[in-house]
């Protein structure tokens, strides 16, 4: 069997690979190769199988962080902080999967199972994920913006106020347009709706200059959700 270049560049990619498998199949006939085509159909079928299998597993930890985030949006932070755990927690014990993520991925989702602890008020949890998260992204914003969350929740104003002024007022969120700032104030905003009070929250609005109608304007959206 013969193939012209300029009949093979004029196919599409399932025509060229179907034209090698011709290739290859007329090569084990010839040479009488059985054994060589059978290790070929095994590795094949290993190969599919070894990615349903990925695919399983992988699909299990996605769907547990959907159910996370469903749970929240009900406001169900109890539930969506034990669908979070248990995705991070497969994640954590499956390499083939966690090799496949970034490790801004990964401190993502800790930094969410977090989030949720620090809304039950779980502030020993929280630390440990945010912990977590930093070993993959140290400078990850979202996991510095509830490190200061947590310390204020701890009474601990200083080491709330060193992780809220670790980046610059306009520095946006990544891959988003929302400033640190606003991530903050509206932060601040979520909690005091879900009945958290603080009197440092006031003093740390004041200390990081955040404008009146900032604060407001999130006072009314969280108070108007409840």
């Amino acid at each position: 069997m013969s193939i012209k270049p300029s009949e093979w560049q004029n196919q599409s990619s399932s025509s060229q690979y179907s034209t090698l498998e011709s290739v290859f199949n007329r090569c084990f006939e010839e040479t009488d190769n059985i054994t060589l085509k059978a290790a070929e159909l095994k590795y094949i079928e290993d190969e599919r199988r070894r990615t349903e299998d990925f695919n399983t597993r992988r699909d299990e930890i996605l769907g547990l962080i959907k159910e996370a985030k469903s749970a929240s949006e009900f406001k169900e932070y109890d539930e969506a902080f034990l669908k979070m755990k248990s995705a991070v927690d497969l994640l954590e014990l499956d390499v083939e999967i966690k090799k496949a993520m970034t490790n801004y991925y990964m401190a993502s989702v800790h930094n969410s199972v977090a989030w949720y602890a620090l809304l039950n008020n779980d502030l020993e949890s929280c630390n440990t994920y945010l912990k977590n998260g930093m070993k993959y992204d140290f400078n990850n914003m979202l996991i510095c913006g509830n490190k200061g969350l947590y310390h204020l929740l701890n009474n601990q104003y200083d080491d709330a106020l060193n992780a809220f002024t670790k980046f610059k007022r306009r520095d946006k969120l990544t891959n988003t347009d929302r400033k640190w700032i606003d991530v903050i104030a509206e932060d601040l905003a979520i909690l005091e709706s879900l009945g958290f009070t603080n009197s440092d929250f006031d003093k740390i609005r004041k200390e990081l200059n955040i404008d009146q109608s900032i604060i407001d304007q999130f006072k009314n959206k969280f108070s108007k959700d409840k």
